[in-house]
């Protein structure tokens, strides 16, 4: 069997996969349950003709940091390991310090539906299928991807898919991915393997403003959360609200309410506003990072990272 550094090595190339086959580039080869008609009547939808249009015009992508845990048990060793990437973001891409790069452009989960990416194969798509969500919309989609490029001298034959979670509204979108289940196949030296891989991440892009809001009073922004647990990897569905007490002298606070309870952190409040952007905080313990979009400020996206939960939030001013 090879070496826990080689396997690590490949199961971090296998990270980079799942991530990568997220966008929708590529043309050709890839495949789905929805028929053609249906793919084109999903193109002409209006909430997706509306999140395409936010993508084309996306000059802003934020990550959270990516968290990695797998086991696999071949020729008599058991190998585990977790990992986590950090992603710097510039504009709209991003690079991670594993090797990742991503744009916004690239990462949109819906996008795989409508233009197949070779190795990947969607296997649900639900809009606006996770209850009443003021006025966000929301999509959920699972996608199986192909590994055997990503595993050099492996056979994959069982890999868990790829569920993304995600939501827009007129000027950005927010999105979680994750991945928990048993893989399987064969390593180089011909011995079957068995275990578990689980992968999590977060990110937002779209239009953002670049500039503080500004005014007398206060306001509020509400809406949103996905929030992926760091422990069993499944995807939860939460609220968010951002208040700024004063818009005279504008600070930031953020709330996330994840099964009816808070995950705040007291990091996430009173922060300060640069240029439209918030942020606080360190990875795996209490981050938070978003921005304000629209011309408005009518909208504002972030991603969250914490020791429980890491996510993604969308939130609308309120009137």
């Amino acid at each position: 069997m090879r070496s826990n550094t080689c396997i690590a090595a490949s199961a971090a190339l296998l990270g980079l996969l799942f991530l990568s086959a997220c966008g929708g580039s590529g043309g050709g080869g890839g495949g789905s349950g929805v028929s053609d008609a249906e793919r084109e009547r999903l193109r002409s939808d209006p909430r997706i003709v509306r999140l395409g249009e936010i993508n084309d015009r996306a000059d802003n992508l934020v990550m959270t940091s990516s968290y990695r845990e797998y086991s696999m048990s071949a020729g008599g060793q058991t190998t585990e390991d977790r990992e986590v990437e950090t992603f710097t973001c510039t504009g709209s891409r991003c690079e991670g310090d594993l090797g990742t790069r991503d744009d916004a452009q690239s990462l949109l989960a819906v996008d795989n539906l409508l233009d197949p990416v070779p190795g990947v194969t969607i296997t649900r798509l639900d809009l606006d299928s996770r209850g009443d969500r003021g006025d966000f919309n929301t999509w959920i989609t699972t996608r199986q991807v192909d590994a055997e490029s990503a595993m050099p001298g492996f056979t994959v034959t069982d890999l868990p898919p790829v569920s993304s979670y995600g939501l827009w509204r007129q000027y950005g979108w927010a999105e979680v991915q994750v991945v928990g289940g048993p893989w399987a196949g064969t390593t180089e030296q011909g011995d079957p393997f068995t275990g578990n891989y689980r992968w999590a991440v977060a990110h937002v892009a779209g239009e953002a403003s670049g500039s503080n809001p500004t005014g007398m009073g206060s306001a509020t922004w509400t809406g949103i959360a996905e929030a992926a647990s760091t422990v069993t990897f499944r995807c939860h569905p939460g609220t968010a609200t951002l208040t700024i007490a004063d818009l005279s002298r504008p600070s930031v606070d953020v709330d996330i309410l994840i099964a009816g309870s808070s995950i705040a952190s007291p990091a996430w409040s009173g922060m300060a506003l640069a240029d439209g952007g918030y942020a606080s905080g360190t990875a795996g313990t209490d981050r938070i990072q978003g921005d304000f979009y629209g011309p408005d400020h009518g909208e504002t996206y972030g991603i969250f990272d914490t020791s429980a939960y890491v996510g993604a939030f969308g939130a609308r001013r309120d009137p």
